[in-house]
């Protein structure tokens, strides 16, 4: 079991406080990666993504799914293992916008659920011992973004999202309401315009949510 820490928007927060976010997507990157093992960012760079392959590995996973990559190398004689450096079992605690007042920073409001003229700080800046909840991971996965599934996108905790049909020859069109659009323009209004569309490879973490410290929860687990 390992403690990492995890960036988290205001509104994704107060999500998963309310319980209605219980999954969140990571893009794969250098900094959430292993390549066969180690972590080399020459190596990283020179990795070919156009076809890369993802399978599963039945000493990691219990579900039968794909937990890690296959991805050649630039020159096309090697292929290589991504794994995430995640695992079922790890806590990652969250950071998130906050603030502080008193000399000794004895009391702590966040921005998603606090309001005031404050000084808010950026999530990145958060110390460890300023998060409030921790998420444990029950499940991972990697897949491409748009493999999202409408329940999946449900429990990114997405709004269900208005949508009609365009008219067809007989003059007829549908309505209704999508998480998976929801989702789309989640994620579009986090990661950019065409964020969606470049469809990347994401790794997919399922949590449980503990509404205390890492290092409580740690004490808590180890007793």
């Amino acid at each position: 079991m390992k403690a990492r820490p995890i960036l988290m928007a205001g509104p994704m927060v107060k999500a998963s406080l309310e319980g209605r976010k219980v999954q969140t997507r990571r893009v794969v990157a250098y900094g959430n990666s292993t390549v066969d093992g180690g972590r080399s960012k020459t190596l990283w760079n020179q990795l070919q993504w156009a076809n890369p392959e993802n399978f599963s590995d039945s000493s990691f996973s219990d579900n039968g799914m794909p937990w890690y990559l296959h991805v050649y190398h630039s020159n096309g004689d090697t292929r290589h293992r991504v794994r995430p450096i995640y695992e079922p079992g790890d806590l990652l605690w969250v950071r998130e916008s906050f603030a502080y007042y008193g000399m000794k920073a004895d009391q702590v409001f966040y921005r998603a659920t606090d309001s005031g003229n404050l000084n808010w700080r950026p999530s990145i800046h958060m110390p460890r011992r300023y998060s409030r909840f921790t998420l444990e991971l029950t499940g991972v996965r990697v897949e491409r973004l748009q493999e999202i599934s409408e329940e999946d996108a449900q429990a990114e905790g997405a709004k269900a999202a208005f949508y009609r049909t365009p008219t067809n020859e007989k003059n007829v069109s549908h309505c209704g309401h999508s998480y998976k659009l929801g989702f789309v323009r989640l994620w579009e209004s986090i990661h950019g315009v065409d964020s969606w569309d470049n469809n990347p490879w994401i790794y997919a973490l399922a949590f449980r949510v503990h509404h205390c410290n890492v290092d409580d929860l740690t004490k808590q687990i180890t007793a």
